[in-house]
């Protein structure tokens, strides 16, 4: 179920770049190139973010498994 909502989130924000990086371009070169070097780290904070959800999610999942085991 996360990976399915996180599917959907990458393709919308996907598009959303696609359409807005030319747009950014049209404004104002310097100041779109600057604001896109700083990609690379936001994708490597999601990376980790993501990572660490992931590994809370399976620890709630299974929680939850148990406590319905108990009921």
């Amino acid at each position: 179920m996360f990976l399915s909502a996180q599917i959907v989130e990458i393709a919308r924000v996907s598009l959303f770049l696609l359409i807005a990086i030319p747009i950014m371009l049209s404004q104002g070169v310097w100041m779109s190139l600057l604001s896109l070097a700083l990609f690379p780290i936001i994708i490597l904070f999601a990376i980790s973010f993501f990572r660490k959800a992931r590994k809370l999610f399976q620890q709630v999942d299974e929680a939850e498994g148990r406590l319905t085991t108990v009921l």
